[in-house]
C-alpha cells in the first residue's frame, strides 16, 4: 500500500469517528467541491462505487460541484453528456 493510500485510510477513519455535529460543521465549512474525473468518479464508462451518489448529495446540500480534468479526448459537451449518462449530473457554464 502506498503512502497516499495509508494517509487516506487514516483520514477516512478520522472522518468516520466524527459525531453528527462535527460532520455538519465540516460540511458547512465549504461551499464548493472540485473533483477530478478519470479514476476518481469513473473508470472508462463505469462510475466508481457510490461516487455519483456522493456528488449528488453535495449538490443536495447546496454545494457547487466543479469537475476538473486534464483529459483532452472529449469536448465540454461530450463530458457533460458523460456526467449525465453516468448519473453525476451537471450543466455547462460558459467560461
Amino acid at each position: 500500500m502506498s503512502g497516499i493510500h495509508k494517509a487516506m485510510g487514516r483520514v477516512c477513519r478520522l472522518f468516520n469517528s466524527l459525531d453528527g455535529i462535527e460532520v455538519r460543521s465540516f460540511l458547512n465549512s465549504f461551499d464548493t467541491v472540485m473533483t477530478d474525473c478519470d479514476g476518481v468518479l469513473w473508470r472508462g464508462n463505469n462510475p466508481i462505487g457510490e461516487a455519483a451518489k456522493v456528488v449528488n448529495a453535495f449538490r443536495d446540500l447546496g454545494k457547487k460541484v466543479i469537475y476538473v480534468t486534464n483529459n483532452a479526448t472529449k469536448s465540454r459537451h461530450e463530458f457533460l453528456k458523460k456526467f449525465n449518462t453516468l448519473g453525476f449530473g451537471g450543466c455547462y457554464v460558459r467560461p
